[in-house]
C-alpha cells in the first residue's frame, strides 16, 4: 500500500532563510545521509535522492528519473521556519517548496504495481520480545540495524532500502 500522502496545498510554505551548499566530503566522515529537525530549523545532508525522500516521504524504489547526479552529488541543507512551532508535515511542504526553487524540481505521481514484502507473525507465534526502553542491552563490534526500540511499522520502514523493496 501507497504511504500516507501529504496533500499539497496550492501555494506551499516557505522557509524564512535557507542554504543549499555542496557537501563536504571531509565533514562526514562515511555517513551519505542525515537529517535533524527542531522546531522550527532543518538540517540535511545527502543526495538530492535523500532531499526527495525527506521531502516526500518515500522510498528509494518510488523514484524514478533525474539527472545522473541525483544519488551522487551530497548536499547541506540548512533552513529555518518563522514559526518557532512548525509540524513534521509543514518542514516537509517547505522543503518541497524549497526544491521546486533552487533546483527547479517539478515531480508527477505514477501508480505502478511493484514486490513488496510483508512482516508478518510466523504460524508458531511471534519471536520479537518487547524492548525495555531503558535497558537496551549492549551490542558487540559488529553491525547492527538498530539500538534502541521500535516498533514492528519502523522495523518494516527500516529493512525496505536493506531489502531493496518495500516493507509492509
Amino acid at each position: 500500500s501507497p504511504p500516507p500522502s501529504i496533500p499539497t496545498p496550492t501555494k506551499l510554505p516557505e522557509f524564512d532563510v535557507a542554504t543549499i551548499k555542496p557537501n563536504d566530503p571531509s565533514s562526514h566522515r562515511g555517513a551519505t545521509a542525515w537529517t535533524q529537525t527542531s522546531r522550527n530549523e532543518l538540517k540535511v545532508m545527502g543526495s538530492l535522492k535523500t532531499l526527495l525522500k525527506v521531502a516526500y516521504g518515500i522510498e528509494d524504489v518510488q523514484i524514478s528519473g533525474g539527472p545522473k547526479w541525483l544519488d551522487s552529488d551530497l548536499f547541506d541543507v540548512d533552513a529555518k521556519a518563522s514559526s518557532l512551532f512548525a509540524s513534521p508535515v509543514e518542514m516537509k511542504l517547505m522543503l518541497r517548496a524549497l526544491l521546486q526553487q533552487r533546483f527547479k524540481l517539478s515531480t508527477h505521481t505514477e501508480i505502478n504495481a511493484l514486490p513488496v514484502y510483508s512482516l508478518v507473525v510466523a504460524k508458531t507465534g511471534a519471536k520479537l520480545q518487547p524492548a525495555n526502553a531503558f535497558s537496551v542491552p549492549e551490542y558487540g563490534n559488529g553491525p547492527t540495524l538498530v539500538r534502541g526500540t521500535l516498533d514492528t511499522a519502523q522495523l518494516a520502514h527500516l529493512l525496505t532500502p536493506v531489502l531493496g523493496r518495500t516493507v509492509i
